[in-house]
């Protein structure tokens, strides 16, 4: 499999494909987002990786709010009451996360 050229690729990929859907052009989400246009441009091509703040201004300007873990994901950020939860008892919920997810890694 092809490694990406950018590692947040697939999360600027949905934040463009979200901007489209509302036939927004750059410079008008980008102004819906309070960002700049350039920032936006570097977001929607994964060059950079979005913080929790800009994670949550997607979510909420695109009217998606209950996406907020997906986009999480897709940025490979943990939300922060997950990140809690896990530093709490990291070898508890590893082990959990590794028993949920071998149904799908023998695939």
């Amino acid at each position: 499999m092809a490694k990406n050229k950018y590692p947040f690729e697939l999360f600027g990929s949905v934040v463009n494909l979200c901007r489209v859907d509302e036939n927004l052009s750059l410079r008008q989400a980008a102004k819906k987002l309070g960002i700049s246009a350039t920032y936006l441009c570097l977001l929607e091509n994964g060059e950079i990786k979005p913080s929790l703040k800009i994670i949550n201004m997607v979510c909420n300007s695109y009217n998606i709010p209950n996406e907020f873990d997906s986009f999480c994901a897709l940025a490979r950020i943990l939300p922060p009451d997950v990140e809690k939860i896990i530093f709490n008892q990291p070898h508890k919920y590893f082990k959990k996360i590794r028993q949920l997810a071998e149904p799908i890694c023998k695939k």
